[in-house]
């Protein structure tokens, strides 16, 4: 039977109790970035590593290097290997993270998060209204379950690069050759780099592609639109991830409307928080080259905006830029229907650091800013709280 866990958010701080849901990469960063708040975790498993354990395959592997995905204090030992971590490496990364930081005594396991309800605000901020993050004495309910030429620069990029990967990968052969330009996969975070022996085991006839608009399923397994049929005793939805839907199961209304966007994004402000949803923060949910700085960064920025740090401009302001940042998006790629902010990721990190009180300029020297690529580490945290 679900149980319920009362968040009160009350000011002073030091005694407010903040719920966070899920324990992994996303969960992990806000966990220790909150940690001198004695934060709870809400995990529905036995582990840690969210998709890393749940949803990966033995040949499952990171798709950058290990420089460009891990925090900003707790590098890799290995970081200047080029090969892509497996699954299991990421993992025992997470593990050890969490070894680190002592953060295991704050993760509550076999504990599914089933449903929030807004309690209210004692001091008058109710729903569609938004104080400070956590203004007198908001309460959440939560109900847990325990189981279980910027354009002819960014054209001649990308084309060299689809030149480079047609002569790579027999994408022809296959009629596997996109119909858009690859900067389109790059501005809606849908890049993928194929499993090894890939295409070896295509020529082999092991693996048959077949594009189809439609499909239905026969006696024998499925038909599709030419009248072709495949005999199939098992047929797997490979249909992706969807952590939007997740939440709405769990969010009550008005709050779940406020996340709905003719966009398809997300609404959030720093793509953390929304103006109308009062005490609670969504980190996890924006994507850029990196989902793991991204996550780091956001819960860093979110640490301090609770320890009030600094002040969020006007409702108003905060849902301009988040209407600003659409656009951007839609003008980026035709498949602009999630949260990412690849092509303008640095942009966003300077406005987030310049927000917290920051220096932009994360570099030591104006050569290495402005010749040098950016890390995860160059967003350790220097400047003095």
């Amino acid at each position: 039977m679900p149980t319920t866990h009362q968040i009160n958010h009350q000011l002073p701080l030091v005694v407010s109790r903040i719920a966070i849901i899920g324990g992994g990469v996303s969960g992990l960063a806000a966990l220790k970035q909150l940690s001198h708040y004695n934060p709870i975790l809400f995990e529905a498993t036995d582990s840690i590593g969210g998709v890393w354990g749940s949803c990966s395959y033995s040949s499952t592997k990171l798709q950058s290097p290990r420089s460009d995905y891990e925090f900003t204090d707790f590098p890799w030992p290995n970081r200047d290997d080029p090969s892509f971590p497996s699954h299991l490496e990421i993992l025992n990364y997470l593990d050890s993270y969490v070894k680190h930081f002592d953060l295991r005594k704050y993760i509550k396991f076999s504990s599914k998060v089933v449903e929030l309800r807004f309690i209210g605000d004692r001091s008058g901020t109710g729903p569609g209204e938004y104080g400070s993050l956590l203004p007198g004495q908001s309460v959440w309910e939560v109900a847990v379950q325990h189981n279980e030429s910027e354009t002819i620069q960014r054209q001649a990029v990308s084309k060299f690069i689809e030149s480079y990967l047609l002569w790579k990968l027999p994408l022809i052969k296959y009629g596997l050759k996109p119909e858009h330009p690859f900067v389109e996969d790059y501005a809606s975070c849908q890049m993928a780099i194929m499993p090894e022996n890939f295409f070896d085991e295509a020529d082999k006839g092991k693996i048959v592609f077949k594009r189809a608009s439609k499909w239905w399923f026969s006696r024998e397994g499925i038909e599709f639109e030419d009248y072709t049929k495949i005999a199939a005793d098992v047929v797997i939805f490979a249909t992706g991830y969807d952590g939007k839907k997740k939440l709405k199961t769990i969010l009550p209304e008005p709050f779940q409307s406020l996340l709905e966007s003719t966009s398809g994004v997300m609404p959030l402000y720093r793509g953390t928080i929304h103006p109308l949803i009062p005490n609670m923060a969504f980190v996890g949910y924006i994507e850029s080259v990196s989902n793991l700085h991204t996550a780091e960064l956001r819960s860093m920025w979110l640490a301090r905006l609770v320890g009030e740090k600094f002040k969020l401009p006007s409702v108003e302001k905060m849902l301009e830029q988040v209407s600003k940042e659409i656009e951007v998006m839609k003008k980026s790629t035709r498949f602009y229907k999630r949260h990412c902010i690849s092509t303008f990721s640095i942009n966003h990190s300077d406005e987030i650091c310049e927000e917290m009180g920051w220096n932009s300029w994360r570099k030591k020297s104006w050569l290495a800013e402005a010749f040098s690529a950016y890390g995860s580490q160059d967003y350790e945290e220097h400047e003095i709280m």
